[in-house]
């Protein structure tokens, strides 16, 4: 009985110590660029704009698209999910190429409407490897002209 106390007091300390000494682990969705637009689609129709803005290679970096702030990506969460009903249906990878810190994927897109009409669109998903972390370099966001099913 005291061996097994003193065993889950050392488990305790060590993953005491390892999260105060900051290390951390990338999460499974960053792992991948796979992971990574799963997380963008949970985020997105969650509205979560905190994590939308984790997943984007910040502002600063050369191959950065967009110029987003958390801000400015709440004020895009508002008219598409909230005030158009935008959400993102279902999707599916067409085609997914990657070399070194680079990855594409081709993405259909299914967009659930307010109305509830479905509207498909294909997307050039493009993500880049920064720090440790798979990383949009634009949102994926609805377009128009698509095919209404």
């Amino acid at each position: 009985m005291h061996r097994c106390r003193l065993v889950l007091v050392c488990t305790v300390v060590l993953i005491l110590s390892a999260t105060i000494s900051g290390c951390t682990v990338p999460s499974f969705g960053q792992s991948t660029p796979a992971g990574v637009l799963r997380e963008y689609v949970l985020a997105y129709n969650g509205g979560d704009a905190a994590t939308i803005h984790a997943l984007l290679l910040p502002r600063s970096h050369p191959a950065s698209q967009g110029q987003y702030t958390e801000q400015s990506i709440v004020g895009i969460l508002n008219q598409t999910r909230y005030e158009e009903g935008i959400r993102i249906a279902d999707y599916t990878i067409l085609e997914q190429e990657m070399a070194d810190d680079e990855a594409f994927l081709r993405v259909r897109v299914t967009w659930e409407t307010g109305d509830g009409s479905r509207v498909v669109t294909d997307h050039d998903v493009a993500m880049l490897r920064y720090q440790g972390a798979w990383k949009l370099t634009d949102l994926l966001l609805p377009t128009t002209p698509g095919e209404i099913v």
